[in-house]
């Protein structure tokens, strides 16, 4: 099922989607703070941000979630020579929310907590090269 066209806030997204899938969002945010707690993040518009720093700067951005109805959709931003994916659940993008020369956006899908610690992998890659 696809997003209906008026949502436009992450909240809206959170009341959309599949009351499973907002407990398993909050749960990767509350993962995500515990194991990298020097975070910041915040909504913007329909994405959830990760910043490495305190001010928020766009250049400290390195994780951003999206919501469909059953799974979260998770971008990063890595450095092509040193990613490491062993299980290539990452695919890569265009570069929507990471546009930096020398860096790629990669994308991958947390569809239940038991993919938390894969995604934690991936996740450190980014955060490691944005601090």
């Amino acid at each position: 099922m696809r997003k209906p066209r008026g949502i436009r806030t992450w909240d809206e997204l959170l009341r959309w989607t599949k009351p499973e899938t907002r407990v398993l969002v909050e749960d990767l945010i509350k993962r995500i703070e515990t194991e990298l707690p020097t975070v910041k993040h915040a909504p913007r518009y329909r994405w959830y941000y990760f910043y490495s720093n305190r001010e928020m700067r766009p250049d400290s951005k390195f994780a951003v979630l999206m919501l469909g109805k059953k799974k979260i959709y998770v971008r990063i931003c890595v450095d092509p020579a040193m990613f490491e994916d062993p299980e290539e659940r990452s695919k890569e993008y265009k570069g929507w929310f990471y546009k930096k020369r020398g860096r790629i956006e990669k994308g991958f899908v947390v569809r239940d907590s038991s993919d938390f610690p894969y995604a934690m992998i991936l996740i450190k890659q980014s955060y490691e090269l944005a601090r």
